[in-house]
């Protein structure tokens, strides 16, 4: 590949990433079998660049079937 395609590529794909958004009923339902199967491999669920804090509230909003998490209000002041 030529430098001018890997600048280009390298922009693009940049760009989607921006762009990009997360279908978090999705990853609440994979989460959990990739975690298995990357133990497996000795490996761990970090390697998604998603943190075991961000991991755990997906799953949790989402793991019990809602297609929407509850939402959440403050103490009435």
């Amino acid at each position: 590949m030529s430098d001018a395609k890997k600048r280009a590529l390298l922009i693009a794909d940049n760009k989607i990433a921006q762009n990009a958004g997360w279908d978090r009923e999705r990853l609440a339902a994979e989460f959990p079998e990739l975690t298995d199967l990357l133990i497996e491999e000795n490996l761990d669920i970090s390697i998604t660049a998603f943190e075991s804090v961000e991991i755990d509230q997906i799953v949790t909003d989402f793991g019990n079937g809602s297609r929407d998490p509850p939402d959440r209000l403050g103490p009435a002041g």
